[in-house]
């Protein structure tokens, strides 16, 4: 698709030269993940436990213990979402509800161990195995910390009434949040969050080890009656221990796990989203706020082709925001264009603004369509008729349009429902 030189946006543009390839913002934010997947073998580690919940509590038996542990425990009703390559919001979900299900979701496979009775014993042993592991939470906050700001940018990206300018600042927002974020201040926070739901919930915030000899060495026995003059092994395991004290796992933490994530993501996206790539919807977003100035590149790629005048044009846009005398809004703006007979008044303006509020920033729109075939078309309704197909994709693609339903049953009972029968 995106091929400069035989791709899609290379044929179209040997069609229609002055058009702008945009790549789906959406998918550039979703490969943000895969990369830091890619770098970070422990997050890509606590995804992989994720998705080994959903799929030990998506069978019913376990599923109804844990809605009933639920209820006893007073906490919300929620499962744990299937994991999805394509939607920030599911693993968003997931560390939310992992998080906040922590006691249900040790319970059952306690239960499951005790009792011994289930065939998935092996399986409940491994899985508390895993989620009682001091990385796994650490991973999991931090993880939970970061998709719950880049959440906002996924739901903002796929809504209907985005536009390229907005986008633009709410990328630029989400990073310079992200890079405040990246602070010892912040991460203490976040600690703090981190040894409380530990403690409660009974895991061990150690560090990993880190190879080499597991066994501890001891003083011998022998020499427990003298007094020794030099230092032993066991003395110096000893001194390493107290020093191995919560400031030292703190750091490591901080060291191994939060910066990586933040590091990583930050510079993924600066990438993806660089300068160079978003200067059109800079310059979009300037045009809509009627800065004559900043929009210079948006408005040198496409007077020639609708044959806009830019002296006239910077007149128009001086008119417009002296008339609005307030800070302009998109909203506003098009409220006020629609008012007038903004295609005589100001036809420079109106001809670029169109063009402004329609260059598109993704493709999840039309991706939904896709999906509602699915939901539409089900193994139970494969005799469908193509016509009927449509009509049903339509009425479920463009449910947001307002219908009375009681002039459509009217209409449709006036209508002539005799079928002729031909002998």
């Amino acid at each position: 698709m995106s091929g400069h030189t035989g791709g899609v946006q290379a044929k179209l543009k040997e069609i229609h030269p002055k058009a702008i390839y945009v790549h789906c913002m959406a998918h550039k934010l979703n490969l943000v993940v895969i990369d830091m997947c890619k770098h970070l073998k422990d997050a890509r580690n606590l995804f992989n436990g994720l998705e080994a919940l959903y799929v030990h509590f998506s069978q019913p038996t376990k599923n109804k213990k844990m809605t009933d542990i639920q209820k006893n425990l007073g906490v919300k009703k929620t499962k744990i979402p299937q994991l999805s390559d394509t939607r920030w919001v599911c693993l968003y979900k997931s560390c939310n509800s992992v998080i906040e299900n922590f006691k249900p979701i040790l319970y059952i496979p306690d239960e499951e161990i005790e009792l011994q009775k289930d065939k998935d014993v092996a399986q409940a042993i491994g899985l508390l195995s895993t989620i009682k592991n001091g990385k796994f939470v650490v991973y999991l906050f931090v993880l939970n910390d970061v998709l719950k700001i880049i959440n906002i940018l996924s739901t903002q990206l796929q809504s209907k009434s985005t536009t390229l300018g907005k986008s633009s600042s709410l990328v630029c927002g989400v990073i310079d949040t992200l890079k405040n974020n990246r602070s010892d201040v912040y991460f203490d926070n976040l600690w703090n969050c981190i040894t409380i739901f530990c403690e409660e919930h009974d895991v061990s915030l150690d560090i990993p080890s880190q190879g080499g000899s597991k066994r501890r060495r001891r003083e011998p026995t022998y020499l427990q009656q003298y007094t020794v003059l030099s230092n032993t092994s066991a003395e110096e395991d000893h001194v390493n221990d107290v020093l191995m004290g919560t400031s030292i796992i703190k750091n490591y933490w901080k060291m191994h796990c939060f910066y990586p994530i933040l590091d990583t993501i930050i510079v993924n996206m600066e990438k993806r989203f660089s300068p160079e790539s978003m200067e059109i919807a800079q310059s979009v977003d300037n045009f809509l706020k009627l800065n004559f100035n900043e929009s210079l590149q948006f408005i040198n790629h496409y007077k020639d082709l609708f044959g806009v005048s830019k002296d006239s044009l910077r007149s128009e846009m001086m008119v417009i925001k002296n008339v609005l005398k307030v800070n302009v809004d998109l909203e506003v703006l098009q409220n006020h264009l629609n008012s007038l007979n903004s295609k005589q008044i100001f036809p420079n303006y109106y001809k670029l603004f169109n063009v402004a509020i329609t260059l598109p920033i993704n493709s999840a729109t039309c991706e939904r369509s896709f999906s509602a075939m699915r939901r539409l078309k089900t193994w139970m309704r494969s005799t469908m008729l193509q016509e009927r197909f449509s009509s049903l994709g339509i009425i479920n693609i463009e449910k947001d349009i307002n219908i009375d339903s009681v002039s459509v049953l009217n209409d449709f009972a006036k209508s002539n429902r005799k079928i002729n029968l031909i002998l």
